[in-house]
């Protein structure tokens, strides 16, 4: 990722009050789809996502942020259900939520998606959370 996707992913976790780290780890994790600016994208797929780097993470991030309300209004208000205090960072159950669904949200990374005909949905929550623990500076998690 170059320093000016970098900055720009910064500035859209910023705009959408989520964390910078997780979207990063979330543009680790998906590499995709090519954009049309030949840019590697945030895993939306949706027509109107797919011209821009910042476009595709724009969507990416408000997706991030609903989910996070989404959470906390289908599975719980506690802030320590989704957002680890001691470790300053997204909850393992959070991660889960948005990555495989739960109540009212049915997931990112959809297992068994017509658009995933070969499953690679199945390691998204792996990976993710792999990649996040990286961002987090936890090497051990990682």
């Amino acid at each position: 990722m170059t320093a000016t996707q970098r900055m720009t992913v910064v500035r859209l976790a910023k705009r959408h009050g989520i964390d910078p780290r997780f979207l990063f780890a979330l543009q680790q994790t998906e590499q995709g789809p090519r954009l049309e600016d030949g840019t590697q994208g945030f895993g939306v797929l949706a027509a109107g996502a797919r011209d821009t780097f910042e476009n595709n993470g724009d969507w990416a991030a408000r997706t991030i942020r609903r989910c996070v309300s989404r959470y906390v209004m289908y599975v719980g208000f506690v802030y320590d259900d989704w957002w680890d205090e001691g470790r300053e960072r997204y909850a393992a159950r959070f991660i889960r939520y948005f990555s495989q669904g739960g109540e009212g949200y049915p997931g990112y990374a959809q297992i068994g998606a017509e658009n995933d005909p070969t499953n690679l949905n199945a390691h998204h929550f792996k990976n993710l959370t792999h990649f996040y623990a990286l961002e987090c500076g936890d090497k051990e998690t990682a």
